[in-house]
């Protein structure tokens, strides 16, 4: 299994839903990250770039808020990754309440991508429908999940060698983010087309906020690949969201400072399994079809809690059970951003 479609069943997906389940965030699968034109460079060595693509530059929050006419959104996720078909994406993620790592709306930006291997995703719906004057080509597809009683909406939009794709979601219960319908969505992509640079060129960003001083080199000997991507959105109070990848691994680290959401996913003290990580902390391996994870991990650490999800490169080989390098590695994490 390829690391995009890796990071899409684990990075994704529980980063946003482990912060609570519940509010704005809903289960996001993002298809994040591929080749850059240039080899990005090394995290450790990779200053700011101001001047250069920033994702979340297309869509405003005042822009997004405005459309779905809400108060105010925010930007509360970053990620980038390489792609099984060879492209890299990168993504930005919006929610009405301003915490770190959770999700209602998250736009992809593709680079160097085709029709072919753009709109591949959607093969395996029925129900998908052209969009007319939207990019060169445009697809739309709606979809819910009743046990959950949420609703999905995602377009495809390319224009030239640039895919953009939109996924929202809402919920039936009270509170998070509003009802949209395909018009919404579709008004939302056309301010970003027209916001798209002619080239445009993924590279790593400095890390800000909590993770700005975690161990690189360790990761990356811990999940066997050198993690050479970054992103990163900071929240108050401690919360902060972060995510780092390679060519075949990535590690996804959140900071939830919210008292409610803290309280939700405190680790229970029966659960525990590393007592010595954090205030207490409980570590598993995910199942796959490699068999080598993904690591979940969730640290208590007095008024906050902390998540780390990573996904090994190939060459970890099987790991069926946490390791002592998995255990030290959170543990240095912990130990960084817990202060």
């Amino acid at each position: 299994m390829g690391l995009s479609r890796r990071l899409a069943a684990i990075v994704g997906v529980v980063a946003l839903s482990a912060v609570g389940g519940c509010g704005s965030g809903g289960p996001f699968t993002s298809s994040v990250a591929g080749k850059a034109a240039a080899e990005p460079q090394p995290v450790e060595s990779q200053p700011a770039e101001p001047a250069g693509f920033d994702e979340c530059s297309l869509l405003t929050p005042k822009e997004v808020a405005g459309t779905l006419g809400v108060p105010a959104m925010h930007i509360t996720l970053r990620e980038t990754l390489t792609q099984d078909d060879g492209t890299r994406l990168a993504a930005c993620a919006y929610a009405t309440e301003n915490t770190p790592g959770v999700a209602g709306m998250v736009v992809n930006v593709v680079a160097d991508t085709d029709a072919e291997r753009f709109f591949a995703p959607f093969k395996k719906y029925k129900n998908v429908r052209d969009v007319a004057k939207l990019g060169d080509q445009a697809k739309v597809i709606g979809y819910e999940a009743k046990e959950l009683k949420a609703h999905y909406r995602e377009i495809r939009v390319l224009s030239g060698h640039t895919g953009l794709h939109l996924w929202y979601s809402y919920s039936d219960a009270p509170g998070g983010m509003p009802e949209a319908d395909g018009e919404k969505v579709a008004l939302l992509l056309t301010a970003a087309v027209e916001k798209l640079p002619e080239q445009v060129t993924i590279t790593s960003r400095a890390v800000e906020g909590a993770c700005a001083d975690v161990d690189l080199a360790e990761i990356s000997e811990v999940v066997g690949d050198k993690l050479t991507t970054s992103r990163s959105v900071v929240g108050t109070a401690g919360a902060a969201h972060c995510q780092f990848s390679g060519e075949q691994a990535a590690v996804a680290i959140t900071v939830v400072s919210e008292p409610e959401r803290v309280k939700r996913m405190t680790v229970a003290a029966k659960d525990v399994n590393a007592p010595d990580v954090g205030d207490g902390a409980r570590l598993s391996i995910g199942a796959s079809d490699a068999g080598q994870g993904p690591l979940y991990a969730t640290v208590n650490l007095e008024d906050k809690v902390l998540k780390v999800i990573a996904a090994y490169g190939p060459k970890v080989g099987t790991v069926k059970q946490p390791r002592p390098q998995d255990q030290q590695m959170v543990k240095a994490i912990a130990k960084v951003v817990g202060g």
